[in-house]
């Protein structure tokens, strides 16, 4: 088979080191997870995460990302791998900052990134340490939503623009299809506006359309901004600007995104429904479009939209995650479970299922069950912030204070805006039953600025 003949092509180089082995190793490694041999593709790609950047330094880069990225999947199907790379994690932290940054992250731990982040950010001992580790931690904030944490890597923001518009430059001149310039310049513009340095900020978009005055270049300020919770109100101006031009259905998608949460639906729709013209087969353009009837209450048309999709997708159990959830939002919690029942049927290992089930099972007052679907999800995603959400917010309602506050507030370190409030919220409520009210009042106040707004039915 060609298992085998990847196996005999290992064999033969076995203890050579070097990229005679590494390829073979990584190639037999992949194929073993393919097959489902996950304990013999554990032992590979522990090999390869080892050996990776040693055999070639230019590597280091992909063995952060993509052969990271690997052994993530290769932990959510065979659990045991976890103490390996564990072992391999604890010893990487002092030497290695990078490879801990990483490994935290494949074992689904960024809360001890964070944390660290956190006691040294402020520490101009341990800048060198930072940037160190700048490649490997930006994206994870940037990720978790904590845009202003990732500021403190632009020290010299129009200096940063300059090496990203030269970098771009040379992708083009290789031949490559894609600009990263615009997404480099809203990230950098966002991160600023996170961190208070609005003039820095408006400097760097006025330079990015300088060196580069285009309408991606203007979405991308604009939809950065909005990520970030920093839509402000010069960016109206250019909203607008962006809104009369044409654009490929990704844009209008986007656009649609920036005006569903500023709640101008009617423009929202338009848009959603103008990157559906533009490609009828995306399924997620019909999930952001039914995002808006939900918050018009038109629930038919949502769900005209949600069937679709799966009369288009019959084996997608995400199209089936959507339909459940406009039932949800329409209170009918025994359709809503048919459908997140399916959903996980036909993709058991979908933590988004696990996750709505626990909301359905909360709202019935089946707080035990509600507990059970959210541990599922993190068992699936530990980096899920809306999973340690619903399991704090059971244990809460299952009166057991102390493991639903370590839930919520390992939800809220993984990003504050993640959860749009809910973790907050009900954090407060954990803080009214251990009597600590100042606590309680200062994050029911942080739900509120979030725009949280509790579920009546589930409240009652």
């Amino acid at each position: 088979t060609s298992m085998d003949k990847l196996q005999q092509e290992l064999d033969m180089v076995r203890g050579k080191g070097g990229s005679r082995e590494l390829e073979p190793r990584y190639e037999l490694a992949r194929a073993q997870y393919q097959a489902g041999r996950y304990a013999d593709a554990q032992e590979n790609f522990v090999w390869v995460w080892q050996n990776m950047a040693k055999v070639n330094s230019e590597l280091a880069g992909v063995r952060l990302t993509f052969l990271a990225s690997e052994i993530c999947d290769l932990l959510a199907k065979y659990p045991p791998a976890r103490a390996r790379f564990s072992k391999l994690r604890d010893e990487a932290e002092l030497p290695h900052l990078d490879e801990w940054v990483t490994l935290n992250h494949i074992l689904g731990e960024d809360q001890l990134t964070f944390s660290w982040l956190d006691k040294v950010k402020n520490d101009p001992s341990q800048s060198a340490k930072l940037k160190d580790v700048a490649f490997a931690l930006e994206p994870l904030l940037i990720k978790a939503g904590r845009f202003s944490d990732a500021a403190i890597f632009i020290h010299d923001p129009l200096l940063t623009l300059t090496r990203k518009y030269q970098f771009a430059k040379e992708v083009f001149h290789e031949g490559d299809s894609s600009n990263p310039f615009p997404e480099d310049a809203g990230r950098i513009y966002a991160c600023l506006l996170a961190a208070g340095r609005d003039a820095e900020a408006e400097r760097v978009a006025q330079e990015s359309l300088k060196l580069q005055d285009s309408m991606e270049v203007k979405e991308a300020l604009i939809f950065a901004a909005a990520a970030a919770g920093q839509l402000k109100p010069s960016l109206l101006a250019r909203l607008d600007e962006v809104n009369a031009s044409k654009t490929d259905a990704a844009g209008y998608n986007k656009r649609g995104a920036v005006y569903l949460k500023l709640k101008a639906f009617d423009k929202a729709l338009a848009n959603f429904s103008k990157a559906i013209e533009l490609s009828p087969s995306d399924p997620s353009y019909y999930d952001a479009r039914e995002a808006v009837y939900c918050g018009l209450k038109q629930f038919d048309r949502a769900l005209a939209d949600a069937d679709h999709v799966i009369k288009i997708y019959p084996n997608s159990g995400r199209a089936y995650v959507s339909r459940g959830y406009i039932h949800l939002k329409q209170k009918n919690e025994t359709k809503a479970l048919e459908n997140f029942e399916e959903a996980i049927h036909l993709n058991p290992h979908d933590p988004l299922s696990y996750i709505n089930e626990s909301a359905v099972y909360m709202r019935l007052g089946k707080y035990q069950l509600a507990y059970e679907r959210a541990d599922q999800a993190i068992k699936l995603d530990a980096n899920n912030a809306g999973g340690f959400c619903n399991r704090g917010e059971a244990s809460l309602n299952l009166k057991r204070y102390d493991d639903a506050l370590a839930d919520l507030s390992k939800s809220i370190d993984m990003g504050k805006a993640l959860c749009g409030g809910e973790n907050f919220y009900y954090r407060a409520m954990v803080f009214d039953a251990l009597g600590k009210n100042d606590l309680a009042a200062r994050d029911r106040k942080t739900a509120q600025e979030l725009g949280f707004a509790p579920d009546p039915v589930a409240e009652n």
